[in-house]
């Protein structure tokens, strides 16, 4: 390779320079200097222009000479009385009232944050007991948002898949993204009633080793079950028949008596109530879980993402207090 002296680096540089500011020449002109040039073709007269614009004379007069150097053609014809359009400057003035519209729609578009589409991702059992009854009053009250939703254990590739909330139940986020705790979610074992009249109800924890059980599973690794009464946890060593990172599917086999499975309360509260599952080893206790929404960004929350997760708030609320 071969040294390059300063000097024609130098000279080179400021040869790509000049090319760009041929090629781009509107490329330091401040969107004000648009508007003002509009201001003075609808006004037909600088003075009229800058009473409109809140500027000085000679700040309008500046900003039109400036414009007419940039393009390297004259843009107005001035006279004392009035000022009026050259052809190249009513070519101009069309591509302003344009790019002026486009750029003000999407000004509006934003300062109205709650429309478009809203991108969320969101376990089986949050998606079809929450956010499936849930989603309803919530788009009544923005009827101008429309929601994407991907139904998934798995934390999704926020960035990739252009997610505005990803929704996952975890004992902590475990990400280090931008992350929100909506609720504190409690789980309970349960079976069906024709399970316990087979192979009988444990009396222990330890009864759960001579158990067919059911196992959720997390990023592909299994639900660690951890029971305990008052203040001591110990975690039960399980051989599952079933893993499965599908709350339905758990649910559906626990109903139809396959074994027993730890769900969490408010998937499992129709099924306790109708009498379709009934709570195993209702005196150990168990860690809640977190239902975590995680955020593509930590300083920016768009609007509809931080109205679905006060509305998913309090819906959890709403279904504890059933």
């Amino acid at each position: 390779m071969h040294n390059i002296p300063n000097q024609e680096r130098i000279v080179s540089n400021q040869e790509n320079m000049v090319t760009d500011r041929q090629r781009f020449p509107l490329d330091e002109t401040p969107l004000s200097a648009l508007r003002i040039f509009r201001a003075v073709v609808d006004a037909e007269g600088y003075s009229a222009a800058a009473r409109h614009m809140k500027v000085s004379v000679s700040s309008v007069s500046k900003t039109v000479s400036a414009l007419e150097r940039a393009l390297g053609a004259a843009l107005l014809f001035r006279t004392t009385r009035k000022v009026s359009v050259t052809e190249a400057g009513l070519r101009f003035y069309e591509h302003c009232l344009t790019i002026l519209k486009e750029v003000d729609s999407v000004a509006v578009a934003q300062a109205d944050g709650m429309r478009g589409h809203l991108r969320i991702s969101a376990p089986p059992s949050v998606a079809s007991e929450l956010l499936g009854p849930g989603l309803r009053s919530f788009l009544a009250a923005h009827p101008h948002l429309k929601v994407d939703l991907f139904v998934t254990s798995a934390l999704p590739d926020i960035v990739k898949d252009r997610i505005d909330v990803a929704l996952v139940l975890r004992g902590w986020p475990e990400v280090k993204m931008a992350n929100r705790l909506v609720a504190r979610l409690s789980r309970v074992l349960c079976a069906s009633p024709g399970y316990l009249e087979e192979k009988g109800a444990p009396a222990t924890a330890s009864d759960l080793l001579q158990h067919t059980c059911l196992v959720s599973l997390i990023g592909g690794k299994a639900d660690p079950w951890v029971l305990g009464r008052g203040g001591r946890r110990t975690a039960v060593p399980i051989d599952p028949v079933l893993s499965c990172d599908n709350g339905d599917m758990l649910r559906s086999a626990c109903v139809a008596g396959m074994g027993i499975a730890n769900l969490y309360e408010f998937y499992a509260r129709r099924d306790l109530v109708s009498g379709t599952l009934v709570r195993v080893l209702p005196q150990d206790q168990q860690d809640p879980v977190g239902l975590y929404a995680i955020l593509p960004h930590r300083e920016i929350v768009r609007s509809p993402a931080s109205a679905l997760l006060d509305h998913l708030e309090s819906l959890v609320s709403e279904h504890e207090r059933v």
